[in-house]
């Protein structure tokens, strides 16, 4: 199978993106590690069967969010925040009037349950002001995630998932915080589904979730969570280092709770 691959590493943070067309499908039930290679195509696994249906309009792309090493130059007073942000592909809207479900625990996390909640129905709220008819967030407690175990075939889960683990992208000089897996209809121009996957807590990477809890050595869930679920309606990277889907977050920093110009402006183009 022939795919052409796009790894943008910028200093804004890293997007996997899967293009191309496969020349022939000899294995179809073949599994592609995401980090180092992402799939055309996708098979749709039926178990009771054991058949795949290649879907070869259904391509994803991996949004990685990692560590601010070298904080950016801070704005004049004499410059303008530039609101230009990438919107990409939305969720279908009429499909999802009952709102877009996704499954979480807190397994790996370190953090009560109701406590992680709270902090990722916060950070879905905040989009959600910003997007007239974007459909509700709805979060479900479940007591098993397929994720993050299926993330190393490539193929999707069946369902929205939120959990903790290890990361699938490793940088070099970088540690990962967070990974969000897109899996959208190139046909039809809408998403399909979306994994979350936060880094666990580790001797390298610790969560602080309250300001009354702020930490300079650790990284703020809060922040990051606002920005994967900004990648999880649509947005892509912005290039602008004080939008929340900037793709960095440095140790201590919480200001990307709360959304820049850019990051409305794209919301609102994208569910307006």
């Amino acid at each position: 199978m022939r795919a052409a691959y796009l790894i943008a590493i910028c200093c804004i943070g890293v997007l996997v993106s899967s293009t191309g067309t496969p020349k022939h499908d000899s294995h179809p039930t073949a599994r592609i590690p995401v980090a180092r290679r992402t799939p055309s195509i996708e098979s749709r696994v039926n178990h009771k069967a054991n058949a795949t249906v290649p879907l070869p309009e259904v391509r994803y792309k991996v949004y990685v969010h990692s560590e601010l090493t070298r904080q950016p130059k801070a704005l004049r007073s004499d410059e303008h925040l530039h609101c230009h942000h990438k919107a990409e592909k939305p969720w279908n809207v009429t499909r999802h009037v009952n709102g877009i479900r996704f499954f979480w625990n807190a397994e790996g996390s370190d953090l009560a349950a109701e406590h992680l909640r709270r902090v990722l129905q916060e950070a879905a709220d905040t989009w959600s002001e910003e997007a007239p008819t974007l459909p509700d967030i709805v979060l479900e407690k479940s007591d098993s995630l397929i994720l993050p175990s299926t993330l190393a075939s490539g193929i999707r889960n069946g369902r929205n998932e939120i959990a903790f683990g290890e990361p699938r992208t490793t940088l070099p000089q970088s540690e990962v915080l967070a990974e969000a897996f897109v899996w959208h209809n190139h046909t039809s121009n809408e998403i399909l589904e979306v994994d979350l996957l936060f880094r666990a807590p580790s001797a390298k990477v610790s969560w602080f979730t309250d300001h009354g809890q702020h930490s300079s050595d650790a990284f703020d869930l809060h922040s990051v969570a606002t920005a994967c679920i900004g990648h999880a309606i649509g947005l892509g990277i912005s290039d602008e280092h004080y939008h929340s889907t900037f793709g960095l977050s440095g140790r201590g920093e919480t200001h990307k709770r709360t959304l820049e110009c850019g990051d409305k402006q794209a919301a609102r183009k994208l569910y307006s």
